[in-house]
């Protein structure tokens, strides 16, 4: 199944859900997840999308429910030339699921209207991760080539707060935003073999996650 027909069917599971809900208004969001840490690290990069339902339970407070997925790629650095043997690696990481979010705005708000300007958020992430790393193998006497890859797969469950603004234009969304958050890493995902990603992270339980910086477009209904 692709991601498009995942974004339609989770779209109409949340417009059932919302439109027999009792809030005043809601609204539908899609938005484009850049990583941070690709500006830093030319061997991190990737990118994720999500569809998300969001709705007013108070005048400054709104809840999300929405539906992500994310890839990401890891590389090692270039393999050294000059030994005699060099090993490096390149991870795809693909993690879909859930996340559960609550917003809280700073500015007074209307009752019946779904809150907007700037706010506060806290969200929780249950998601399914795919990991296949590939080991590459460097020698002088044969070149290069490619050792068997390492499939893994596994839960990861994470949370974190953000920032942002909520600006409508009449029934239009637009709502840039930043966050940190951290993420338990399965222990499926590594093991005495694994390189990269979790490398220097093996022996600790969890990572800082890299997909917080978003635009998020909707529409409110």
């Amino acid at each position: 199944m692709t991601i498009s027909c995942k974004h339609i069917i989770f779209s109409g599971i949340f417009l059932s859900l919302f439109s027999l809900s009792g809030f005043a208004q809601w609204s539908l969001r899609t938005d484009v997840v850049l990583p941070i840490r690709s500006s830093l690290y030319s061997d991190r990069y990737g990118i994720g999308t999500s569809v998300s339902a969001e709705f007013s339970v108070k005048p400054k407070v709104a809840l999300k429910l929405g539906f992500i997925h994310n890839t990401q790629i890891i590389t090692d650095n270039m393999p050294d030339y000059t030994a005699e043997y060099s090993e490096t690696s390149y991870d795809i990481i693909r993690k879909t699921g859930l996340r559960v979010g609550y917003k809280l705005y700073y500015m007074s708000q209307p009752e019946k209207v779904l809150p907007k300007g700037l706010y506060i958020a806290a969200f929780a992430d249950a998601m399914y991760g795919h990991r296949v790393l590939t080991k590459r193998i460097y020698t002088q006497a044969n070149g290069y080539s490619e050792n068997v890859p390492i499939d893994k797969n596994g839960i990861f469950l994470g949370g974190g707060v953000s920032a942002g603004y909520t600006f409508m234009i009449g029934h239009f969304i637009v709502e840039p935003n930043f966050g940190i958050g951290l993420c338990f890493n399965p222990k499926s995902f590594y093991n005495e073999n694994s390189s990269s990603l979790f490398s220097e992270l093996a022996p600790l339980p969890l990572h800082i996650s890299v997909w917080h910086i978003e635009l998020n477009l909707g529409w409110a209904f």
